[in-house]
């Protein structure tokens, strides 16, 4: 009976995401289906017509000769003008039509945002293109949602990025909004208009003779003059006709001359027996409707409304169906009668309306059709119901992390009935926040907080939930402590996944204060909430004491936590779940350090596409901060700006992830004022106080010598990753000043725990300041040196000149080019065997670990 998208915990409404069937009596029009047999040769057909012209029953009789073509088919209304809303449905009907076509998609994250939405596109192209196959996604009625620029500019935006196995069908009374001239120049788009769709005088006799009437030539031509070959005109004309003298026919067209369609549909509808009408009029509430919700909204037997269906679907009056094998079959009333209907309803006065409105919404409530009941609520202005739909659902959104869809429910509310509910309110607060919706977020909790009466209710303790989320995602640990503190205390013990939540932003208060406690801390939480059963709850403490240890150093602990995260969800679903996002900022720490910097991207743009929300702040600058990192280490032009857009979104993420002393001395070139200040104070948090030493050291701020040492000497060994950077910025600062002796102490100690640790990375990025100390190290060691200290001391991080084959050579440029492994073996005429093999050669002959690397350093020496 429903399609349910559980990452928006809406259930789709079926006859919207079907392909009708089709009516009887149907014209074969060859010349429309040779035009529309052209969609599988072309990116976008549109069909552009007036209301009438068979936009529809051309295209689904064309779909219906398709053998071997799954057809997704989305019906649009005014209702999915919400961004979210029509890509949610356009993702539905295409996982209808074969879920290989967007497999990952059970999951998606949709926001109402065309900025945030790019990335999802992106990855539904890119699932399209995967699915290999040729597949039709037809968009019946785009003019319905015409008017939103938000879907328009989406639209644009897929369209320039549509694999060629996709054909986008769209029907539609207007001309498309969103750009199609360039496409019409390149010839990659087809169109069919209204003279494409309309009879010829030879088809308007062969429907009528089709549907039995035998008329005269000079008949026809009377009825053709009329219709002038408009489907719907005959179409009125036959059921006008069925049981009438030709006198009284004829009459009527004269009649019809005027204004065709409103006078032809009165003139049918008119000839309906009274109960049929009001079935009619009533089922029109709705978009679309079943035998038991038909029932429901007109009050009758099932008996009585299968007889009214059958009657109306066996007359063909302008209604489809969409059948469904093991479900409810469901029916909608073509939009010319819908309007007509429509203007009926309204003359049956605001009582009758609202009743049929309650009736169909509470079927829907029955049967969970959450976001029907929530829009049905708001046309009669039930916004209580509303506010119990969220209240009844909160939790289970919470839980399975679809926020969104609490968001989603709230924006059919007015503000002022928004504010009429303190728990609406305080529910409200943490998806505001995550939607980036913080002025509201601190609105609704201060409205909760002002209506609570005591610390003994549940509203107290959500509000303390709350508090403590906001303080999080502000990063203000005091806040994060007194609030978890508070709802710990007034939680229901039987509340395990709010308890469990505060357990862990209660860990993650003491990150930056002292990181070891935070990992103590959160290695309780995921043994307790192991145990409790729900993913987002494990998936959640996992990442984050993933993300702990990977940023103290703890690789190889990293790496297990982060595999039992991602192992709660198929490949495919990952990129779609925002908590993984601390898990794909885990694997970027760790593939640094191993050298994997094609590794480091691949996972960035996992977390990128991954943190629409669910991420603070903080550790998307951190995430951002380590692409630049990386970026430095390839020699990218752009690495210096991408560190400084860091700097600027959030200083603390960015530093955390211990910048070069390259990115620092750019930094002091480019923000001398903010260096000097950095160079002035002693930071609180350990990280940031390292940049100061390192700008300090770039400055020339020889009085901050001492304090670096002390501080390196104190830390504790356990921070390993810390420990290591400080050492080595000590050994770095004491060249400067001549004291050699503690300057290869100071080395010597970094470059025993990064050989111990798998740090390499660490002392390579900052190479070309350790090289004299390594030299002199290698000097004293001799044959005893080890093949990173011969590296760090001979500046060997890459050989003078590559010394390649030319296949080699070629292969390097074909993947330069964008050419996948195997797509470059195919181009080589050689296996992907073969290709790999040459690759692996390039690598150990240039000193690199990934395809990236070995093209920058390629094209530094002008090979490429």
């Amino acid at each position: 009976m429903s399609e349910s998208i559980a990452s928006n915990e809406i259930v789709i409404v079926p006859s919207k995401i079907n392909v009708p069937s089709l009516t009887a009596n149907v014209i074969e029009r060859s010349g429309l289906v040779a035009k529309l047999d052209k969609a599988l040769s072309h990116p976008l057909t549109s069909i552009v017509s007036s209301a009438g012209f068979g936009k529809t029953t051309g295209t689904v009789t064309w779909t219906r000769s398709l053998e071997g073509v799954p057809v997704a088919w989305f019906l649009l209304e005014p209702e999915d003008r919400s961004l979210d809303r029509f890509w949610l449905y356009l993702t539905a009907a295409l996982r209808i039509a074969d879920k290989g076509i967007c497999r990952a998609f059970d999951e998606m994250r949709l926001v109402n945002d065309a900025e945030a939405m790019k990335p999802v596109i992106d990855a539904l192209a890119i699932q399209m293109a995967e699915y290999g196959r040729d597949f039709v996604c037809v968009l019946e009625d785009f003019h319905t949602v015409h008017d939103s620029s938000a879907i328009n500019d989406s639209m644009s935006y897929f369209m320039r990025r549509v694999p060629p196995n996709a054909h986008v069908v769209i029907t539609s009374r207007q001309t498309l909004r969103f750009p199609t001239s360039k496409m019409r120049v390149e010839g990659s788009l087809n169109e069919i208009v209204e003279a494409d769709l309309c009879f010829s005088k030879t088809q308007t006799a062969e429907f009528f003779a089709k549907m039995g009437f035998d008329f005269s030539h000079d008949e026809i031509d009377a009825i053709y003059r009329v219709t002038r070959g408009w489907p719907t005109g005959n179409r009125l004309v036959s059921l006008l006709g069925k049981g009438q003298a030709k006198d009284r026919l004829g009459e009527a067209i004269a009649k019809a001359k005027g204004s065709i369609d409103d006078y032809l549909f009165e003139e049918v509808l008119h000839g309906l027996t009274d109960s049929l009408q009001q079935f009619m009029v009533l089922t029109s509430v709705v978009g679309s409707f079943c035998l038991p919700l038909a029932e429901r909204i007109c009050g009758c037997t099932q008996q009585e409304a299968m007889e009214n269906l059958d009657f109306i679907v066996g007359n063909n009056l302008f209604i489809e169906k969409v059948e469904r094998e093991d479900r409810e079959n469901w029916y909608r009333y073509h939009r010319l009668l819908a309007d007509m209907l429509h203007e009926r309803l309204a003359r049956c006065g605001r009582d009758r309306i609202e009743a049929a409105c309650r009736a169909a919404r509470d079927w829907f409530e029955e049967n969970d059709y959450v976001d029907s009941v929530v829009e049905l609520s708001a046309r009669i202005g039930d916004y209580e119901k509303i506010r119990m739909v969220i209240i009844k659902n909160w939790q289970a959104a919470y839980m399975s992390d679809n926020h969104y869809s609490v968001v989603r429910w709230a924006s059919f509310l007015p503000e002022s009935e928004l504010f009429r509910s303190p728990m609406v309110c305080a529910v409200l607060a943490m998806p505001y926040a995550l939607n980036d919706m913080s002025e509201k977020a601190d609105a609704c909790i201060a409205h909760a907080m002002s209506r609570l009466h005591g610390e003994e209710d549940f509203l107290y303790a959500l509000c303390m939930v709350e508090n403590a989320y906001l303080a999080s995602f502000r990063n203000e640990p005091e806040g994060m402590l007194l609030y978890t503190e508070k709802a710990l205390a007034s939680l229901p013990e039987n509340e395990f996944y709010l308890r469990g939540m505060m357990r862990q932003v209660q860990a993650a208060a003491f990150c930056d204060s002292d990181p070891l406690a935070a990992k103590r801390a959160f290695l309780k939480t995921v043994e307790l909430q192991s145990g409790y059963g729900n993913k987002t709850l494990t998936c959640s403490a996992c990442c984050n004491l993933a993300m702990v240890c990977a940023n103290l150093g703890y690789l190889d602990e990293a790496r297990q936590y982060n595999e039992r995260a991602l192992g709660l969800y198929e490949p495919s679903e990952r990129r779609f779940k925002p908590m993984l996002t601390y898990a794909f900022l885990t694997d970027m720490i760790r593939l640094y350090e191993r050298g994997d910097f094609e590794g480091v991207l691949e996972s960035y743009d996992l977390l990128e596409f991954a943190s629409s929300d669910g991420i603070v702040p903080e550790k998307l600058a951190e995430a951002e901060s380590l692409r630049a990192k990386t970026l430095y280490r390839l020699n990218d032009r752009t690495a210096k700006q991408v560190f400084f857009n860091a700097m600027k979104a959030n200083e603390f993420g960015a530093l955390i992830v211990f910048p070069t002393f390259t990115m620092a001395k750019d930094y002091c070139d480019a923000f001398r004022t903010k260096a000097v200040e950095h160079a002035a104070v002693c930071a609180s948090k350990q990280y940031v106080r390292l940049f100061e030493y390192m700008v300090a050291y770039h400055l020339d701020r020889i009085a901050k010598y001492e304090d670096l040492c002390s501080f390196a000497e104190d830390i504790d060994e356990d921070e390993r990753y810390l420990k290591v950077h400080a050492l080595a910025v000590a050994a770095v600062f004491s060249e400067k000043v001549a004291r050699f002796n503690r300057a290869e102490s100071y080395f010597d100690q970094a470059l025993e725990r990064c050989v111990l640790y798998g740090f390499d990375e660490l002392l390579r990025g900052n190479a070309l300041y350790v090289q004299s100390i390594a030299l002199r190290a290698v000097e004293a060691q001799q044959e005893s040196a080890s093949p990173l200290l011969r590296e760090l001391a001979h500046g060997s991080y890459h050989p003078t000149r590559a010394n390649l084959t030319d296949r080699e050579t070629d292969v390097v440029k074909l993947i330069a080019s964008g050419y996948t492994v195997a797509r470059a073996a195919e181009a080589m005429f050689v296996t992907r065997d073969t290709a790999k093999k040459h690759l692996a050669n390039v690598y150990a002959k240039l000193g690199v670990h990934s395809k990236m690397e070995a093209v920058a350093l390629l094209k530094e020496q002008g090979i490429i």
